[in-house]
């Protein structure tokens, strides 16, 4: 054809050479580009590189692989800085000078080869605050054993131990006796960085040892956040710990004195979240049991296989948002209502087992005027009885008119329900889903607005049969969240037991 080249072998040879040129060409202006950004913005550049995208994808990120290629990393690091630093030797001056790409430590099952890794590590980290993390295996060794109590001096040498910010540790009898000496050093010092501090004790220990540690913690007072746990230990909290007046956190997954912890919770008035086991021990002390108020507690988790009379009985919340009971009876369940009553929270989030509770009772709390702004509900434990699902139809069943002003539980965006019992009519309970999963009718003038109410966003119900009307429904919940704008969250699951 006309004006059409046909290319040759030579032509081709000519167009592929430019082309590679253009590539190695272009190649070079972005590596001249790189070579001339200031070491800030590297720095800047590095410290993003090696950020993880999000903190809850670190503890799968440490397992046996990574290990073997590098034997320390970091918390807040998806891998080490060292291969930053291998690349030329203005990248690892920048790497080297960045202190704040070290300040993050975690080590897990300490060996020998951890020594020399972390001796250059806290080189680099100078004067920075220390995140440390060391977790001890279940099998211990020898070596393990040795190199952990280095680690532990490596990591406290000098001026090391007063710039510990945060401490996560998971070790043995022998560990844990040398971090109560080095946390009793820092309760004394002037200066002090440690916020956090997750202590999990392997093996059972002296008592000595725990109360050192114990009080060394709670009298540091930088210390906000504390949790504690002891696997196997036959020393609990005992009538002489305290807990620290400076706690805002606090999790203690050991069983305490019911009593004990009424008497020393009146002290931590800035608390915001607090979980305790309690256990049905008592103290020596016979003295009357004081009334406490934490002001700023939003979230309570208690767990217990004894009676909480007393603890509901002389604690009041007034900000308390989120509720996580496990094990109330139908002794406790009025004195839990009481607590709510006389804290007069609005409770977003209520989590509760309730071993052989009547539907009567359920219904009550239902009903009840200290729960309806939950947004949250999830009960296991009682059967959920055909007269149970009426109260939380929308609006309920036996109030017929629509434009009824009794409603239950308005905000209410999850649900989740663990015993639907053999008992349960399909229809009732596809009716109960229908009147919280679709849009709520309005009825009345402008500003005089009934029945509006939340619409569910996740439920989750566990029933002894599974019928074809549920089956049914659940799958036009799902195609509705497929195709429905605003639905993509909706989540409707009917397990069978």
């Amino acid at each position: 054809m006309p004006g059409l080249a046909v290319p040759t072998v030579s032509n081709l040879s000519t167009l592929f050479k430019s082309v590679r040129l253009g590539a190695l060409n272009l190649l070079g202006q972005k590596k001249d580009i790189i070579n001339r950004l200031p070491d800030e913005t590297l720095s800047e550049i590095f410290l993003h590189a090696t950020a993880l995208l999000a903190t809850e994808t670190f503890p799968p990120l440490l397992d046996d692989e990574i290990m073997c290629k590098t034997p320390v990393i970091s918390q807040n690091n998806q891998s080490t800085p060292f291969p930053l630093s291998q690349v030329c030797r203005r990248w690892r001056a920048i790497v080297q000078h960045t202190s704040s790409m070290w300040r993050s430590i975690a080590i897990l099952h300490p060996n020998k080869r951890h020594l020399y890794r972390t001796k250059l590590w806290l080189t680099y980290a100078r004067n920075q605050e220390l995140d440390i993390m060391i977790d001890q295996s279940s099998d211990l060794s020898e070596e393990e054993i040795e190199t952990t109590s280095e680690l532990l001096k490596l990591l406290a040498h000098g001026k090391r131990l007063y710039r510990w910010s945060s401490l996560d540790v998971q070790l043995c009898r022998e560990a844990a006796y040398l971090l109560s000496t080095q946390l009793d050093e820092l309760r004394l010092a002037k200066s002090q960085a440690l916020c956090t501090a997750n202590i999990w004790i392997l093996e059972p220990m002296d008592e000595n040892v725990v109360d050192t540690m114990w009080k060394a913690l709670n009298g540091i007072t930088s210390l906000y956040e504390l949790q504690w746990r002891a696997d196997g230990s036959r020393v609990g909290i005992t009538p002489s710990h305290t807990f620290g007046r400076q706690l805002q956190f606090l999790k203690i997954s050991i069983p305490v004195p019911v009593d004990h912890a009424i008497r020393n919770l009146r002290y931590c008035s800035d608390l915001k979240v607090l979980t305790l086991h309690f256990s049905g021990l008592a103290s020596s002390s016979s003295s009357i049991l004081p009334f406490v108020e934490l002001k700023h507690l939003d979230t309570l988790v208690v767990r217990s296989t004894d009676p909480l009379v007393d603890f509901f009985l002389h604690c009041t919340f007034p900000s308390l948002k989120s509720l996580e009971v496990d094990q109330i009876t139908e002794t406790e369940a009025p004195y839990v209502l009481q607590m709510l009553r006389r804290s007069r929270c609005e409770l977003q989030v209520f989590v509760a087992r309730f071993p052989r509770l009547s539907s009567d009772t359920l219904i009550d709390w239902i009903k009840s005027p200290s729960l309806q702004s939950l947004e949250t509900l999830c009960l296991a434990g009682v059967d959920v009885t055909d007269e149970v699902l009426t109260a939380l139809t929308w609006p309920p069943s036996d109030t017929c008119a629509m434009d009824s002003s009794i409603t239950y539980l308005p905000k209410l965006e999850h649900l989740g329900l663990t015993h639907c019992g053999p008992s349960i009519t399909s229809d009732i309970f596809i009716r109960m889903l229908g009147s919280r999963f679709w849009p709520a009718p309005q009825r009345g003038t402008v500003g005089h607005i009934k029945n509006v109410r939340a619409e569910l966003i996740t439920a989750i119900l566990t029933v002894s049969v599974k019928t074809s009307q549920m089956e049914q429904y659940e799958r036009t919940i799902k195609d509705c969240a497929s195709r429905t704008e605003g639905w993509g969250e909706r989540r409707l699951t009917i397990q069978e037991a």
